[in-house]
């Protein structure tokens, strides 16, 4: 069933593709949509170099389960950040002005003064022209790397 991603729904929808001898390489993009990935053509080579045994078909591990998972978990953040920066560019320029964070802070009960506002803003624009785009919100949100 599409969206659901267990290791348990991911193991049944592997195995409606499954031939006996593992998948056909060329059935994994279908796969991935009905376990709710929908990944991009670059993700998905990685993905055949990365599963492939090497005989045009792959066999179901957890592994893969894992890297499905958290490729959806990673697209529903992608998909909140995205919906969150539209939430505050609340004049449709496609970036955030000290004004708009302002309002934004207010409304949600969290009062910060103007120097506050300005240094969260220099914070996060990167190109420097005193607002923060949707690129530079994304970088901002993301948690930080793991070294």
């Amino acid at each position: 069933m599409a969206g659901k991603s267990t290791d348990e729904q991911i193991k049944e929808d592997f195995c409606l593709f499954d031939e006996g001898s593992g998948m056909a390489t060329k059935h994994l993009g279908s796969f991935l949509r009905i376990c709710g990935w929908n990944p991009s053509q670059a993700q998905l080579d990685k993905a055949i170099e990365d599963w492939d045994k090497g005989n045009g078909t792959i066999d179901y591990s957890s592994r893969i389960a894992k890297k499905i998972k958290e490729e959806i978990k990673s697209e529903e953040t992608r998909h909140e950040m995205v919906t969150a920066f539209h939430s505050l560019d609340t004049e449709n320029t496609g970036s955030i002005g000290s004004k708009q964070l302002k309002k934004a802070m207010k409304n949600m009960d969290m009062i910060m003064t103007d120097k506050e506002i300005d240094e969260l803003i220099k914070t996060a624009d990167i190109d420097g022209d005193g607002s923060i785009d949707l690129e530079e919100f994304k970088k901002a949100m993301a948690p930080p790397e793991e070294s």
